[in-house]
């Protein structure tokens, strides 16, 4: 899994790149413009502010970033089908409450985290992010090309 979450952030952070550079008339403003778009990215990737600390709506928009995404790929290959009793609850606290292990519901009878919901939706973020970078960025290149 945490090879999942390094690939496909690798992939989305290319595209983003590539659709920055496709779109920017120039290089400065191409250079001008990463900022804009990263700093947002970082800010609600969980990774400044813990998820659980976010509000609601805070949380929405952070989940549709590739950072987010990547964190709760790395945070389920931690504890996914693990026993969550002892030292694994101790070293992967904060994992355990990014993904609402916690809930009973979310549990087998021997305490195994078994919910893969946040983890397809988390793959999915990233396939948008990679697919429709790629794509703008070919849609903006052949648009400059006919020009």
């Amino acid at each position: 899994m945490q090879f999942v979450a390094l690939g496909s952030t690798a992939l989305a952070a290319v595209g983003i790149g590539c659709a920055i550079s496709a779109l920017a008339p120039s290089v400065m403003q191409a250079v001008t413009f990463v900022p804009v778009v990263l700093i947002p990215m970082i800010i609600f990737s969980g990774q400044v502010v813990k998820p659980t600390t976010m509000s609601k709506s805070v949380r929405a928009v952070g989940t549709c970033t590739p950072g987010y995404a990547a964190q709760v790929i790395m945070d389920m290959s931690f504890i996914y089908n693990k026993p969550l009793v002892g030292e694994i609850n101790e070293d992967h606290y904060q994992s355990i409450k990014n993904l609402g292990a916690n809930d009973a519901d979310n549990r087998t009878a021997d305490d195994r985290f078994i919910n893969l919901r946040a983890f397809y939706l988390a793959l999915l973020v990233q396939a948008s992010w990679i697919f429709g970078t790629y794509w703008l960025a070919w849609f903006a290149l052949r648009k400059r090309e006919r020009s």
